[in-house]
């Protein structure tokens, strides 16, 4: 907040959805309660050859049931009506995914938005969860191993992603995504 006077905004709604949310989630998934804040984990994977391959990350919260099994949640500054747009777009953004490979034991994984519900609620109100948790996570496992394997061969890979992230995106210079799709020639069909 030092740094960008608009954090302050962010921070003020930020505390909103979190004071009712650390206290659990009765309404959505009885018997979850918070296990962590802002969890570093890291899991040790290989690829088809048996290479390795290392991820690492940072699970926003991660909440456990009474058999022993997690579930994550990824906060986002977006509404509610939004983040349920994005179960249908799993490939385009794939962190919360990447969490559940984070977390072999995450049995389910869910979006807390931040905009978009009315002051103070938690739970159903702010809370999406991500169907097919378990396939998204397959789906996102295979297409790592694919793409390091492509690498480790020497391919070049296509920049992946929602075109609106290239407004904001710190690779941009480097990715330039944005300006490809920009400037291409339109493909003419008769």
């Amino acid at each position: 907040m030092a740094d960008d006077g608009n954090a302050i905004g962010y921070y003020r709604r930020w505390c909103e959805v979190l004071r009712p949310m650390w206290h659990g989630r009765p309404a959505r998934s009885p018997g979850l309660v918070l296990a962590r804040r802002r969890s570093r984990c890291g899991r040790g994977s290989s690829d088809a050859d048996g290479k390795p391959i290392r991820l690492n990350g940072r699970i926003d919260r991660l909440d456990q049931g009474p058999d022993g099994t997690h579930a994550v949640l990824d906060y986002k500054t977006q509404s509610a009506t939004r983040l349920k747009r994005k179960t249908s777009e799993v490939e385009e953004d794939c962190q919360l995914p990447f969490y559940g490979l984070l977390r072999a034991d995450a049995v389910g994984g869910s979006w807390v938005a931040l905009e978009g519900a009315r002051e103070g609620a938690a739970g159903p109100q702010r809370e999406v969860d991500l169907p097919d948790f378990d396939a998204a996570v397959a789906w996102l496992e295979r297409q790592i191993r694919d793409d390091v394997m492509r690498l480790r061969e020497g391919a070049r890979l296509p920049a992946f992603g929602d075109a609106s992230a290239c407004t904001y995106c710190t690779a941009r210079g480097l990715c330039r995504k944005g300006f490809w799709e920009s400037t291409a020639v339109p493909v003419l069909t008769s």
